[in-house]
């Protein structure tokens, strides 16, 4: 049977009454249609829309399917609404509502940029059939690599000048902050900045970083902030286009910031309209907080630089916790590649297909006892083949894992938002191992594809070359640990005593 998306009713309503979400729409519409997938919406979105929208714009929703039947409430969600005031029930009985349909199997997955509908699909344990349109545009593009006409997209460090202010990309700058950009920009030509352009050219994404001393002026910044070293995100904006290019700009914005050895990150947005509050959540899952006001009406959110680790690992990232459970894990010439880039953003200013680069990605192994936890540390062990040296070549944290599915369908659906692998891959590693599988989510935090940690180092303390077998978790204690990556920059940098 064909995917059936539903669509929540935020998107819908910001699709017709402002379009601000209309170019991410037109790109989960495509993957709709490229896939002969349903287009879903249920009659409670139907009559909230009707309060806001004019009859005429109704139109635009004529490829959609309407789900009238709203079967009851489970006992689940009427507990959850039964412990909210009239005013939060009101606001959550839609979003439940939506939950209620996919329980139902009325619907497979439900797209939606509303924060609360994610957050209740973690406390049901449904947040891998809840999607963000950009984790569904980017679960699309890995799982159907042969249809995904956004591949061609190349991101690169260029001078900002040789960039054209005519290209659409611009238009929400030159709104905001009118009459101003384009004096700012010619000012600022030089400069360098990280931008993603598709195979026509068209820009979908930019950064711009700037590095501040202890003697910036922050008057204007309230409260004031005191003098540090600062890396400030000047321009960060992304658009729709399922290469993950978003983590893949904050992996350059922390590497940038260890490389500047800076104490502090931050950024100045203003939250007024859908954009700008999906920049802002982002950034926030990534250890951002709110700081206060600039004069003009912009918010500030800063994330800190010292050496700590959080119990949530993607709020210290890149930081790892030199005390935690260490494993190594072995993984083949072919997928290593996939797993982990090859170089940092350090040495590398191009980058062909950037969801390669994202921070968090998935690893499928053996279900077994072993006690692999959030927060532990994982080496990446690459087997010798092709003249390529033996040896660890990565490391990461332990983000999240997932074991005991109870099929195969659990397991794709959970696997379907972080894997570079496809739907085949993942069919076939399934039946492999008789459905005994463990997902670890991991945060990637460092590559020594320069220079490999050998086998000889391995061989020094003791570690039996024999047991790291693929897809398998090799304990290693803390000292052997740390006499591994002695002297390299992920102890020096990253890990924290």
């Amino acid at each position: 049977m064909n995917q059936r998306i539903l669509f929540g009713t935020d998107i819908i309503l910001g699709y017709l009454l402002n379009e601000e979400y209309a170019d991410g729409v037109s790109v989960v519409q495509q993957w709709a249609k490229r896939l002969n997938a349903q287009q879903l919406l249920d009659v409670g979105t139907i009559s909230i829309t009707t309060h806001f929208v004019k009859t005429n714009r109704l139109s635009a929703l004529k490829g959609f399917e309407v789900i009238r039947e709203m079967p009851p409430l489970l006992a689940i969600f009427k507990m959850m609404l039964s412990q909210k005031d009239l005013w939060q029930e009101r606001d959550e009985r839609a979003l439940l509502m939506q939950l209620n349909l996919i329980k139902y199997n009325k619907a497979d997955i439900l797209v939606t940029e509303n924060l609360r509908a994610h957050e209740l699909s973690r406390i049901c344990s449904m947040d891998d059939k809840v999607f963000t349109m950009d984790e569904f545009i980017e679960t699309c593009s890995i799982e159907h690599r042969d249809k995904d006409d956004s591949k061609g997209i190349i991101l690169k460090e260029v001078s900002f000048g040789t960039l054209s202010l005519d290209d659409n990309f611009f238009n929400t700058f030159k709104r905001e902050y009118a009459p101003y950009y384009y004096e700012w920009f010619k000012k600022k030509k030089d400069d360098l900045v990280y931008v993603a352009k598709d195979e026509n050219d068209k820009i979908k994404a930019l950064l711009k970083l700037k590095l501040e001393l202890e003697d910036e002026d922050y008057s204007t910044i309230i409260p004031l902030l005191p003098p540090a070293r600062r890396l400030k995100i000047s321009s960060l904006k992304v658009d729709y286009s399922g290469q993950k290019i978003g983590e893949r700009f904050m992996r350059i914005i922390f590497e940038q910031a260890l490389k500047h050895k800076v104490d502090e990150i931050y950024v100045t947005v203003y939250a007024n309209n859908t954009p700008r509050l999906r920049l802002i959540d982002m950034i926030k899952r990534w250890g951002f907080s709110y700081w206060g006001k600039k004069k003009g009406g912009e918010d500030v959110y800063i994330r800190t630089m010292k050496k700590k680790t959080l119990p949530l690992p993607r709020l210290s990232y890149p930081f790892q916790d030199g005390k935690s459970n260490v494993f190594i894990i072995t993984v083949g010439k072919g997928y290593s590649k996939l797993l982990i880039p090859s170089k940092s953003v350090r040495e590398n200013s191009f980058d062909m297909e950037p969801f390669r680069n994202a921070i968090r990605k998935m690893i499928i192994l053996k279900e077994d006892n072993i006690d692999i936890k959030p927060g532990s540390a994982i080496l990446f062990f690459r087997k010798g083949s092709g003249g390529e040296e033996e040896g660890i070549i990565g490391a990461g944290i332990v983000d999240d894992v997932f074991q005991s599915f109870n099929n195969e369908e659990e397991f794709l659906v959970r696997c379907r938002k972080r894997t570079s692998l496809s739907s085949d891959a993942l069919h076939s590693r399934w039946e492999r191992e008789e459905g005994k599988v463990k997902v670890i989510y991991f945060l990637h935090n460092a590559s020594f594809y320069m220079k490999p940690i050998s086998i000889s180092s391995l061989l020094m303390v003791g570690i039996d070359i024999m047991k790291l077998r693929s897809s398998r978790c090799l304990p290693i204690e803390n000292n052997q640990f740390r006499y591994l990556i002695k002297g390299t920059e992920y102890e020096e940098d990253l890990v924290v005593d």
